[in-house]
């Protein structure tokens, strides 16, 4: 069966690229599958991937635009939130690693903000599970709650445990996100050793 294998925010093209990279079609072979059971797997099940999973996947590509847009609108909500002060840090950093986390913790602020909550009101459930199909390395090692609330809904919970991280998932990320302002404005050059060793403690996880 298939998993999540998705590391950061695609276009739905990116999206149907990697898809179809996950399974493989074979001249008179039906597909294989190469990934663990996993939020992927659940989110092409709701499209046929049983029936037809080439179709399904073309399916899933085509029906999630509307996620990609909650997220940014979720980005626009997290610039309105931090200001031109998380730009000025962007704009600044040289150190690729700082800027992987600070990539992850500002889209852990928008999708709290904006694209989760507006998920679950959807009430659609293959969403959801693209959502979580795209959790992964950083941002999964970051948000480790957000895995168990995900765990909780698929086990029939109504999403109560996804609301409560939400909840505080928006609070916990701008937090962290004014911290390593904070540490961009009393260090300056040097702040990006001093963010990561933030960002790469247990304190900023959640």
């Amino acid at each position: 069966v298939l998993g999540c294998a998705v590391g950061s925010r695609m276009t739905i093209s990116e999206t149907l690229q990697h898809a179809t990279a996950q399974v493989g079609v074979g001249a008179g072979e039906s597909w294989t599958l190469r990934r663990p059971p996993g939020a992927f797997r659940c989110a092409l099940g709701h499209y046929g991937y049983e029936q037809d999973g080439p179709l399904a996947v073309a399916r899933l590509a085509a029906a999630q635009g509307e996620s990609l847009v909650l997220h940014e609108l979720g980005e626009l909500a997290a610039g309105r939130l931090l200001g031109p002060r998380w730009q000025d840090l962007r704009s600044g950093l040289s150190c690729r690693s700082t800027e992987l986390y600070l990539r992850a913790v500002r889209d852990h602020l928008a999708d709290c903000t904006v694209t989760l909550p507006a998920l679950l009101e959807s009430g659609v459930p293959a969403a959801i599970d693209f959502w979580f199909a795209n959790l992964e390395g950083l941002r999964a090692e970051l948000f480790p709650l957000a895995a168990q609330a995900y765990a909780a809904w698929r086990a029939g919970d109504h999403g109560r445990a996804l609301l409560a991280a939400l909840a505080a998932g928006r609070t916990h990320w701008l937090a962290v996100c004014e911290q390593v302002l904070l540490l961009h404005a009393a260090h300056g050059e040097a702040a990006p050793a001093h963010i990561r060793r933030l960002l790469a403690s247990g304190p900023a996880r959640l």
